[in-house]
């Protein structure tokens, strides 16, 4: 499981016309990435046109429901196919630290200055027990001699 951060238009989002940064890689390296979404884009997605005028008139929704709360005009780009996007995967410890920023900032508290990192919950005590548990859940392989040849790799 990871997370994807795509940074582009709404239109582009929905009609699934991105690539997460793994895919990218892949493709730039000739190796195969299938990645696997809570909801995969099937015959009933509807068609890019149907789904830029939907967003737009969203977007022009809230432009006229903010209008009394912003003084200036909110105008962004909203296509399926120009408008470039960006997307990368950042590590967990990223992610919680950006968590914790909103959430100093949206309390309106300062960031402590002796917060180093953050720690996420986790089903599992160890990297062990979590490498064990993929193994046994998603693979026909025995943990013996595949896990103890993986432990000794990474530790090379």
């Amino acid at each position: 499981m990871g997370l994807d951060v795509y940074a582009g238009t709404l239109a582009r989002y929905y009609a699934g016309n991105w690539k997460t940064i793994l895919q990218q890689w892949g493709e730039a390296n000739g190796v195969k990435v299938h990645v696997v979404r809570a909801q995969e884009q099937t015959e009933e997605t509807a068609p890019p046109e149907e789904i830029e005028r939907g967003v737009r008139a969203w977007r022009d929704g809230l432009t006229e429901a903010l209008s009394q709360a912003i003084t200036s005009a909110v105008l962004w780009q909203e296509d399926c196919d120009t408008t470039p996007y960006y997307t990368d995967k950042p590590d967990w410890t990223a992610v919680e630290a950006l968590m914790l920023f909103v959430c100093c900032h949206v309390t309106g508290e300062a960031l402590p200055a002796n917060v180093k990192a953050a720690v996420c919950d986790c089903g599992f005590t160890t990297c062990t027990a979590q490498f064990r548990h993929v193994l046994k859940t998603y693979t026909p392989l025995p943990s013996f001699p595949l896990f103890n040849a993986v432990n000794l790799v990474s530790t090379l």
